[in-house]
């Protein structure tokens, strides 16, 4: 994408976030009311997370994910100085090594 220049890939970028939000929303779901059951509204985040902190294996894999998706943003954060800096190189090495 070196080609193009860094508006270009912004541009493509937002398109490309639109599109999957247009696919997303056009995703129809069609519920049957419950018969016989009283419908509670509770807060989704709420019986989320009390579905993820009660089961102990979901709770791990949660966890682990947050951790690792934790250290990956640090190194993200880090690596374009660490291209300019100490491997003394250009825009081309970051976008390969950022992938």
């Amino acid at each position: 994408m070196q080609w193009f220049g860094a508006n270009a890939c912004f541009l493509f970028d937002s398109v490309s976030f639109f599109f999957s939000a247009a696919m997303v929303l056009s995703i129809a779901v069609h519920r049957e009311p419950a018969s016989g059951r009283r419908v509670i509204r509770t807060g989704l985040l709420r019986e989320g997370f009390s579905f993820i902190f009660t089961h102990s294996a979901i709770s791990f894999v949660m966890i682990a994910m947050a951790s690792g998706m934790f250290g990956v943003r640090c190194f993200a954060a880090l690596l374009s100085v660490y291209v300019r800096d100490v491997l003394a190189s250009k825009a081309a090495l970051f976008g390969t090594l950022n992938c």
